[in-house]
């Protein structure tokens, strides 16, 4: 909200052609639900201690589609960490977390790549796109070390605030697209 807040006091940027800028604002508002969802699913992974439940890359436990417990890994009505009975949560439910993060890193890593090369090549958002683009493969570096590492407090700090960049990012894209569009 500070940054959205931000953004509407900055005078809005004058395009030679709005158009391209203006056409971004569909795909950058699915990102934005994209990158929103992701931080979510990390947020639920690290809250849950299941940042740690595959320890292998690229596969998780030595196989493509471990066991998982997706009943107790996504019931929202518990204490973190638990099942609704008050146990902790088993390791099938936990892989089924880490698991979903990593899916949704691909998903992203796949639509926000595209958005970020489309914006790049768009005048008058190249510096968003590049800026996209470098952000999204650090993150994804820092989320793979994570797991090569096995989660040393610095680069998991390091993740978190890549997810910050890669969100605020997203969501100045979104903004200066609406923009655009108010000037075609």
């Amino acid at each position: 909200m500070l940054l959205w807040l931000w953004l509407r006091q900055l005078p809005p940027p004058r395009y030679v052609d709005a158009e391209p800028v203006a056409a971004l604002a569909a795909p950058a508002l699915l990102g934005l639900v994209l990158v929103c969802a992701q931080v979510f699913l990390g947020g639920w992974t690290s809250t849950n201690y299941a940042a740690l439940a595959c320890t292998d890359l690229p596969t998780c436990q030595g196989q493509w589609w471990p066991q998982m417990n997706f009943r107790d890994a996504f019931h929202f009505v518990r204490e973190l960490g638990k099942t609704g009975d008050g146990e902790n949560l088993p390791m099938q439910a936990l892989t089924a977390i880490h698991l979903m993060h990593r899916i949704g890193a691909v998903v992203v890593a796949f639509y926000v790549g595209w958005l970020g090369w489309r914006t790049w090549r768009t005048d008058g958002a190249k510096g968003l796109g590049a800026a996209l683009l470098a952000m999204l493969v650090l993150q994804w570096l820092l989320g793979l070390s994570n797991v090569h590492f096995s989660l040393p407090i610095a680069v998991a700090v390091a993740h978190n605030g890549g997810a910050a960049l890669l969100l605020a990012l997203m969501l100045t894209l979104y903004y200066r697209a609406r923009q655009a569009r108010m000037q075609v």
